[in-house]
């Protein structure tokens, strides 16, 4: 996974982000950790 610095502070942060706009709506909650789970293993680190 790449990660660049987010604006002018310390925090770094993945390229890829992982919208989770529709968990609770469009996914229900086995979906959603499956997707979250997903996004550990690639070491995404911005939602």
């Amino acid at each position: 996974m790449k990660y660049t610095k987010l604006g002018n502070s310390d925090l770094h942060v993945s390229r890829i982000c992982l919208g989770c706009m529709g968990f609770g709506d469009v996914f229900d909650v086995a979906e959603a950790n499956g997707v979250t789970l997903c996004h550990d293993r690639y070491k995404i680190n911005i939602l």
